[in-house]
This record gives C-alpha cells, sequence and structure tokens, in this order.
C-alpha cells in the first residue's frame, strides 16, 4: 500500500509541475511576443493622444472673433474629433487596464464636457462676445488636453520612450489656461 500512495503523490506532483510549467513557458512566448505589439500600440497610442492634446490646446486659446454685420463672437477653432481608436491596431489586451480605463474614458468625458459648453452656451452666456461660453469651452477643453497628455506621458515613461516636444508650448498653455480658469471660477463660487 505504501508505494501505491507513494506513486500516487509522484503521479499527482508530476501531473501538477507539467501543467504549471506549460502555462509559465506559454505565458513566457507570449509576453515576449506581445512585447513589440504592445510597444508598437503604445506608439500609435501616445500619437493619438499628443496630436489630440495639442488640437485641444488651440481650442484653449480661441476667444472667438466677431462674426459679419452684427459682430457676434463666433469660435475659430472647431473641437477635436473624438480620438479614433480603430486605427490603433493589434492586441490591446496587452496594455495595462488602468491605461485602458484612462484611454477608454476620453470620449465619455469629451460628451460631458460638451454638454456643459452647450448648456453654458445655451443659459448663461450673451452676446456679443459670449465670454461665459468661451471660458468654459476654454477650461474644459485644457483640462481634457491635459489629461490626454498625462495619459501620453504615462505611456512614455512605462515603455521608455523619449520626451515629446510638445512640453514646450502645448503642456504649459493647457496648465496656464487651466489653473486661470479655475482660479477664477474659485472667485466666482467664494
Amino acid at each position: 500500500m505504501e508505494i501505491w500512495v507513494g506513486s500516487m503523490i509522484g503521479g499527482v506532483v508530476g501531473a501538477v509541475g507539467g501543467h504549471f510549467a506549460n502555462h509559465l513557458i506559454g505565458w513566457f512566448k507570449e509576453n515576449r511576443q506581445s512585447s513589440p505589439e504592445r510597444k508598437f500600440i503604445c506608439v500609435e497610442l501616445v500619437f493619438l493622444l499628443e496630436n489630440y492634446a495639442y488640437k485641444c490646446a488651440e481650442v484653449a486659446q480661441d476667444y472667438g472673433e466677431p462674426n459679419g454685420m452684427q459682430g457676434e463672437y463666433e469660435s475659430v477653432t472647431e473641437i477635436p474629433d473624438r480620438i479614433d481608436y480603430s486605427l490603433v491596431k493589434g492586441n490591446w489586451k496587452s496594455l495595462n487596464s488602468q491605461t485602458m480605463y484612462e484611454i477608454c474614458s476620453l470620449p465619455m468625458r469629451q460628451n460631458e464636457a460638451m454638454k456643459v459648453i452647450n448648456h453654458t452656451g445655451e443659459y448663461s452666456s450673451y452676446p456679443p462676445f459670449h465670454r461665459d461660453y468661451f471660458e468654459e469651452r476654454q477650461f474644459q477643453f485644457a483640462l481634457l488636453g491635459l489629461k490626454a497628455l498625462k495619459i501620453a506621458d504615462r505611456i512614455r515613461k512605462e515603455n521608455g520612450f523619449p520626451e515629446t516636444e510638445l512640453a514646450e508650448w502645448v503642456l504649459p498653455a493647457l496648465q496656464e489656461k487651466y489653473e486661470k480658469l479655475k482660479g477664477k471660477r474659485f472667485q466666482y463660487q467664494v
């Protein structure tokens, strides 16, 4: 009976060890193969996010210009389109889940920002300058641009990518606009 128990234990240990070894080898191969794919996805995402932030910075600097005969102010800069993630090809499962969540939340954040902007334009902004509308638009897109740059920066650091040139004017412009309008909002609340 002792021989039978010993061989049973040996068989179980061998089966579990073999199963574990197969999973470990599979995981290693998958990560080694997906690393270049993950890096490629990350490169594409960084450029999409930075392009989006650049467009947000343009909106954040738009004070409007008078139109035609009446002189009522209109936007000069178009709002950026939502990021088209279908352009990024590859296995998104290789990305960090927190990064995926933040990336995928940007379109929803833009939807919410547009609701606030449209509400302000409809109910709180007065012709001809529409100051409240433009300030809300600037604030919301400064916030979106900063969020996009924050995500892009984290992806850069996680993957060892070089720093971006957008830090020269886009990041300071967005931060300055955000801080200025945030301070102004605080004064209104007090």
